[in-house]
């Protein structure tokens, strides 16, 4: 028999209940799901489904757009995760999707958790890259496979001397976080209120590490983590500090290899190659794929929203949905 039911943010046992024994990361979590919500304002739960022993549950968001509903991974690495195969689970989800009137739902993939079997390989699209430390070869290992500039970067750098106080680090983040956003052009899902950074910053498992100079903060790295993996959430710095970027990630894998976590997402480029990417790709990461689902719930009403907005049909290439592009122009990503 399958059971299939939806957690809410209000319900935080059932909520950590349901992900014990399941690998997944900092997306998957109630911290990082209700902190998002405090942002956006969108309903958040945790879809679980069960049947003959294997257990999926994935964290969705709707999202109103007119008189229709669609649903979206909330900010993050998350997607599908769960004990075991699953092979008509695709269908089922469709089929809850549409039981709850949904138009259309872009289901981020995070590729270092979940099954092949919960996802349909006709409706996977790829994105950009993530770059993944493993953690669990050793701080000598990790420090081998430097590059030559990072090596020499980072020779100066004592992670001990720069983890400063935390309520410090936090007076930074909510002095400098919308500017900085501002400067880098974020995309409105990454523009956090006060509210979001406060229960980041007061969540149990999230690091923060900060650089200084001349007794002023310059820079902070915020990292989120399970027993499973960690995800940079991300860096705040002044114009200046933005050299301290290599060395507060060399601080959080010290404090990671500490606390036996054994991924480091270091996250990826806003495209293929950028200046971005090229900075993580020198800590000699692995380069996984980030894909996602585009799936169509309602062909009517989604067809209907694109002609209503001014936008193409067709799900293939491009920000989907497309009805939800400003001005006809994808949401930038931010990194």
């Amino acid at each position: 028999m399958t059971h299939e039911e939806v957690i809410g943010l209000d319900d935080v046992g059932r909520w950590k209940e349901a992900l014990e024994t399941l690998p997944h990361g900092w997306a998957h979590t109630w911290e990082s799901c209700h902190a998002n919500y405090l942002s956006t304002n969108q309903r958040t739960f945790l879809y679980r489904g069960e049947t003959q022993g294997s257990r999926v549950v994935c964290p969705i968001a709707e999202r109103l757009i007119d008189e229709h509903v669609d649903i979206v991974t909330p900010s993050g690495f998350s997607g599908f995760v769960g004990t075991g195969e699953w092979h008509d689970f695709p269908q089922r989800f469709r089929d809850f999707a549409r039981s709850r009137g949904y138009v259309c739902g872009y289901i981020a993939l995070n590729p270092l958790y979940g099954d092949a079997s919960y996802v349909d390989p006709d409706e996977i699209y790829p994105n950009t890259y993530v770059y993944v430390l493993d953690m669990t070869v050793g701080l000598d290992v990790l420090h081998d496979r430097l590059s030559r500039n990072r090596r020499r970067e980072l020779r100066a750098w004592s992670p001990g001397m720069h983890d400063l106080d935390r309520a410090r680090l936090r007076e930074f983040l909510f002095t400098h976080y919308g500017a900085f956003m501002e400067r880098r052009g974020a995309a409105p899902q990454y523009r956090y209120d006060a509210r979001t950074l406060e229960a980041i910053c007061a969540s149990g498992n999230v690091l923060m590490f900060g650089a200084e100079s001349n007794g002023c903060v310059e820079a902070v790295r915020v990292v989120g983590y399970t027993p499973y993996g960690a995800d940079d959430l991300f860096l705040v710095s002044t114009d200046e500090g933005s050299r301290h970027a290599a060395g507060l990630a060399w601080s959080a894998m010290h404090r990671l290899t500490e606390l036996g976590v054994p991924t480091y997402n270091l996250g990826g480029g806003v495209t293929p190659g950028d200046a971005v990417a090229q900075a993580k790709e020198r800590f000699r990461p692995a380069r996984l794929p980030l894909n996602g689902l585009k799936q169509v719930y309602d062909r009517q009403a989604y067809d209907e929203l694109c002609r209503r907005y001014g936008q193409r049909r067709d799900v293939h290439p491009g920000y989907f949905p497309p009805y939800r592009t400003t001005h006809g122009a994808p949401v930038r990503a931010i990194p």
